[in-house]
């Protein structure tokens, strides 16, 4: 089982999780007597980025706290992954500031290189 922070972490975000790996994050919330129903219905990732608390009744988890803590948890794993979605953005535009300078670097080098050989 693998843990649904490490998946995040690891820019494997829920959207493209399994079958299995929403079971896993069925029992990282600490409800394993669930897993079998998430994977038997084919819950996706997709399905669980968009859950909502009254689906989880239809689901066969009818006890309202086991509902509220299971969506805290969703809550804050969707929250790490727009947060690590932000990070990747920032990384992303820092390489390309970093690559932009890099190449401007090189051509005015080549500038330089030119104009010392007339």
């Amino acid at each position: 089982m693998s843990s649904c922070e490490d998946l995040i972490a690891d820019g494997h975000f829920i959207e493209d999780w399994s079958a299995e790996e929403c079971g896993d994050f069925i029992e990282n919330a600490g409800y394993p007597q669930y897993r079998h129903t998430f994977v038997f219905n084919g819950v996706t990732g997709a399905e669980l980025w968009t859950l909502e608390q009254h689906y989880l009744s239809r689901l066969g988890i009818r006890n309202f706290k086991e509902q509220k803590l299971i969506m805290g948890y969703l809550k804050q794993l969707r929250q790490q992954e727009e947060e690590q979605k932000i990070e990747e953005v920032r990384r992303q535009e820092e390489q390309e500031r970093e690559e932009e300078a890099r190449r401007q670097r090189e051509q005015e080098q080549v500038r330089f290189l030119g104009s010392k050989s007339m």
